[in-house]
């Protein structure tokens, strides 16, 4: 009845090109022949099919954001291992440094030595 959902292989690539934003859901998912059988089956099996395509990209996403966490965190252990230190620097140790140097650039008793660089 509908062309989106004949068959198997137009469902699938319906169902592909809503999780890729590539459908426009109102004459598919509102038309009347969609709710011809039943008139919320077809809305709850379509929002459901959203949600877990959701939940699978968003667990993909964190996935990938924790292992370039964890880079981080083996490559800031190694950066501290050859400067001697126990623990990597914190963020906060490094921006108290930052101004410091800022701090020094701009009093005009710095301009005469080097020593803040």
């Amino acid at each position: 009845q509908v062309r989106d959902f004949c068959s198997l292989a137009y469902s699938m690539q319906a169902l592909l090109e809503s999780l890729l934003g590539n459908i426009d859901i109102g004459p598919t998912i509102g038309n009347a022949n969609l709710t011809y059988i039943s008139p919320y089956l077809g809305l709850v099996f379509f929002f459901i099919w959203i949600f877990i395509s959701f939940l699978v990209l968003f667990n993909i996403f964190i996935a990938i954001l924790m292992d370039a966490y964890a880079n981080a965190k083996d490559a800031g252990a190694e950066a501290a291992a050859k400067e001697g230190m126990v623990h990597p620097r914190a963020v906060a140790e490094d921006m108290v440094d930052i101004c410091a140097r800022l701090i020094n650039a701009v009093r005009p008793r710095a301009w005469k030595t080097p020593t803040w660089l």
